[in-house]
């Protein structure tokens, strides 16, 4: 057959790695291998799962694809994280089942079955190695012991049943006739089936080994199941060291007797071999396992000369190979404390260095292994202060979820550094416990743990980041109990901002200031910080507020914020929050003020730091710079000169915003922009030209900005108001229909508006006849009413101020008495009267509105209603 040469090569390095079959297949498994050596799993994986959907593939093709993707998984899962781990395992034995399910007639199930219980006992041995390690770093019960294994325990157990069922159909199988013709892909030939059933033979036997580490040594059950393997092993090992299985299984069965305390059969096996016979990668499986055997038994100068020759060795030593050189150091390390022998410090150097090999090779299994075996040899000895060993001891615990002991470590170990005159070690302990009690809600500790940072270690390259951590942690104390907090959060932000000006976080700081000020409704202190975040922008993208972020363990996303570009998008917005407080009642004063606050933003626009920055801030920069020099600042002149330096023509405008994208929000303000300063400016044409652009887009959005505007005409020079308003009523010639389409709440407003639009725009006719409209339409609303009359009653035409006299009079009896409107219709119904030649009854009605209601509806009103009575007074006196 075919496949008869693939499942030698399966057998042997127990993975398949076939040197025949379909063309494509064989390509594609070259391609896997290949990004498999290199580390690249994922990408190996999606290889596998690609080939594997390709159509037309026969039995023999998907088993051999689908073994490769679970010998993937296996070896990623050494490599991963603990999430990412669980999530390789899930995921392979998914596809076993999938493809027993699929195709368990076929032989090829017994292989991609036996592949997938692979998998179940590195899962089971993982699980078990780091269940010992931690249960031996720390004081245990015997129900600890139980309750950390069982995880191991239960998936062992799995295996071996998986084991049993698969030799059983292994055995079914080679009792039918032996002859299987070549095109048959269902089946395979006896020899095929004898050597998978070797291959089942040795992991039962592995099985049963790692379930039986799974109990306490010495119990009966951990005796018991490693006499199972050992009986099952030693058959294997009898095979040819050329054999697929000679070698793991002689390893293998030394490792057992080592552990069931047969000392020379253990012995025997390891020095049984020839070494010249072995590839590289054995011959360090095999001086990883002699480390083992010499430590075990006390062969204290054959392990120095073993962990020598490691040592020695030119090529990295494989993971296992540094583990067991780790585990030798360790134990030297600790027989040299004991003995109180100064080499002490030499094996902390090896261990130290080991400790780094293991982090470099990778994986993410074999160094939390080799952290977890340090930690509990320093935790062993927990009275002998050792910098480097306390290290792992403390970050073991912190691993473990066990914070005040990871805490009391770090901190014994900071203060032994300080003493020792080790500031790197002193400061990098200190930040570790800091962020353990920012990771626990702890914020008061954590805000003084970072503050004392970056009090006692200035010279430190991250003594800033520890002070603006500092400020994150008082910043959630202020957030849940600002009456206590406040004061000295506003204190340590402007103390940073002396200490750390050049920070790389100071913008950052100087931005959660300027929230603070506009929360203490500080809006001109506020402006001027807003300015300065923007002005002490870093030239790159904030990388180290990430840094922080991901060194404090902030799990809550509330340093990611720190992003540049979201910074200065909070900026814009608390600048335009405070700009409208700070210019609601604009004097001369502030006019300078928005002048400077214009030019602020405009050099920042234009400043070369700013290249980083999305365009569309320079934009938004830019467009308020302009707003302000055109309205608050009333200087029309600049802020043309700024959008001409922007957008020297119409041509350069379009293809800039063509350049930015199809943002309608922003075109549209800037198309409005136009209009405003062509029409503050009296340039008609271009008015016109910007109307016309402006009359493309929806009447919502025109509407939206017209009624913006109206709010700034009423604070500008009214020649200049009337010339603008006049455009603005032009940009939205179809409100009248529009209005139609609208809800009652909708029309009353924006009628409301429109009409007031008119009056600006000096359009009296019009607006008259769209008061008369609205009045008609909302009777019973004294607001428009109100307004109807109030426009009659600034006429010239008498008829039409008697109608506004009428109109008064209505308001007054239908609105309560004593009301702001009732005392504004009595006004005007008196200075009606009065302007219509009847003084004498509109001081009637003012001296009766004094008798009735001494206060006049307070100030403004009363002075006004006085000063019309005063008037009346004079006229009638005169006219005696």
């Amino acid at each position: 057959m075919k496949w008869f040469s693939v499942l030698l090569v399966l057998f042997f390095g127990l993975m398949l790695v076939p040197s025949q079959g379909t063309a494509d297949v064989t390509e594609d498994l070259q391609f896997i291998q290949s990004l498999r050596s290199r580390r690249l799993f994922r990408l190996a994986e999606y290889q596998c799962e690609l080939s594997l959907q390709r159509p037309g593939l026969g039995i023999a093709d998907k088993a051999v694809l689908t073994i490769q993707f679970l010998e993937t998984l296996k070896e990623h899962a050494l490599y991963a994280d603990i999430a990412r781990r669980t999530a390789c395992w899930q995921r392979a034995q998914e596809l076993t089942n999938s493809f027993e399910k699929d195709h368990g007639e076929s032989d090829w199930s017994l292989v991609v079955g036996l592949t997938g219980v692979k998998v179940l006992v590195e899962q089971g041995k993982i699980l078990r190695e780091e269940a010992e390690l931690t249960l031996l770093a720390t004081p245990s019960s015997p129900s600890a012991w139980e309750e950390r294994m069982e995880p191991s325990r239960t998936i062992l157990r799995r295996a071996g049943e998986k084991l049993k069922t698969l030799r059983e159909k292994i055995a079914q199988s080679l009792r039918r006739p032996h002859k299987v013709p070549e095109t048959d892909d269902l089946r395979l030939g006896e020899q095929q089936l004898l050597s998978l059933d070797r291959q089942a033979q040795f992991w039962t036997a592995l099985a049963a080994f790692e379930l039986g580490r799974t109990y306490p040594a010495g119990s009966d059950d951990y005796l018991a199941m490693l006499n199972d393997a050992a009986s099952n092993l030693r058959v294997l090992s009898e095979l040819p060291l050329d054999h697929p299985l000679g070698f793991p299984s002689r390893i293998y069965y030394a490792d057992v007797n080592r552990l069931l305390g047969q000392k020379e059969v253990a012995w025997k096996v390891l020095a049984g071999f020839s070494e010249e016979q072995l590839a590289p990668e054995q011959q360090q499986e095999l001086l990883a396992a002699r480390l083992r055997w010499a430590t075990t038994f006390e062969e204290e100068q054959l392990a120095r000369s073993l962990f020598e020759r490691a040592m020695a060795v030119e090529v990295p030593p494989s993971p296992p190979l540094a583990f067991a050189m780790l585990e030798t150091a360790t134990w030297f390390w600790k027989k040299a404390m004991e003995r109180g022998d100064t080499s002490s410090q030499e094996w902390e150097v090896h261990i130290k260095k080991l400790v780094e090999m293991l982090r470099e090779s990778g994986s993410t299994y074999w160094t939390h292994r080799g952290e977890l075996l340090v930690a509990r040899a320093a935790s062993a000895r927990a009275n002998v202060n050792s910098t480097t060993l306390d290290l792992y001891v403390a970050e073991n615990a912190y691993r473990a979820g066990r914070w005040q002991e990871a805490l009391t470590v770090y901190d014994r170990v900071a203060q032994a550094a300080r003493k020792a005159g080790q500031e790197d070690v002193a400061f990098r302990c200190g930040w570790a416990a800091a962020a353990i009690a920012q990771q626990q809600s702890l914020y008061q500790e954590a805000w003084q743990r970072f503050k004392m940072l970056a009090q006692e270690f200035p010279q430190q390259a991250k003594a800033s980041e520890a002070a603006y951590l500092a400020l994150v942690n008082l910043g959630r104390l202020v957030a849940k109990d600002e009456a206590t907090y406040l004061a000295a959060y506003e204190r340590e932000l402007r103390e940073y901002l002396n200490r750390f000006r050049q920070s790389q976080e100071a913008y950052l700081v100087r931005f959660r200031l300027a929230q603070l000020l506009e929360y203490q409704s500080k809006c001109q202190e506020a402006v001027d910080a807003y300015l300065d975040t923007l002005e002490q922008l870093p030239t790159d993208r904030a990388e180290g507020a990430s840094r922080i972020s991901e060194q404090s363990g902030d799990s809550n996303g509330q340093l990611a914020e720190a992003e540049r570009e979201d910074v200065v998008e909070k900026v814009f917005l608390g600048l335009d929050r405070c700009l409208a407080v700070l210019f609601e009642q604009p004097t001369q004063d502030m006019a300078e003020k928005a002048r400077q606050i214009a030019q602020r933003l405009h050099r920042w626009s234009t400043a070369d730091s700013v290249g980083g920055v999305d365009p569309r801030y320079r934009l938004m920069a830019e467009e308020r710079a302009i707003r302000l020099f055109l309205w608050e600042g009333r200087d029309p002149v600049l802020a043309e000169k700024i959008l001409l330096t922007r957008f020297p023509d119409r041509d350069q405008f379009w293809k800039q915003f063509r350049t930015l994208g199809e943002d309608v929000s922003v075109k549209s303000r800037w198309i409005a922009l136009w209009l405003e300063v062509t029409a503050q400016l009296g340039q008609e044409a271009e008015a016109q030209y910007w109307c016309d652009q402006l009359l493309h887009l929806e009447f919502d959005i025109r509407w939206e900005w017209a009624t913006t505007v109206m709010e700034k005409l009423s604070r500008t020079r009214p020649n200049r108001a009337q010339t603008v308003a006049r455009w603005v009523v032009a940009a939205v010639p179809d409100f009248t229909e529009q209005y139609a389409t609208h809800s009652r709440d909708w029309k009353v407003q924006a009628g409301l508006k429109y009409a007031r639009l008119l009056v600006m725009a000096n359009l009296r006719d019009e607006s008259l006849q769209w008061m008369r409209r609205l009045a008609q339409e909302f009777p019973e609303h004294g607001e428009i009413q109100e307004n109807l009359a109030l426009l009659l009653a600034y006429e010239d035409d008498d008829s039409l101020r008697n109608e506004a006299l009428v109109k008064f009079q209505e308001i007054a009896r239908r609105t309560p008495e004593g009301s702001p409107r009732w005392f504004r219709a009595k006004y005007m119904t008196a200075w009606l009267l009065h302007t219509l030649g009847k003084t004498r009854d509109a001081w009637e009605v003012l001296s009766l509105l004094e008798t009735l209601h001494p206060d006049l509806g307070g100030e403004p009103l009363r002075g006004k209603i006085l000063s019309l009575k005063e008037e009346c007074q004079k006229y009638l006196t005169h006219s005696r």
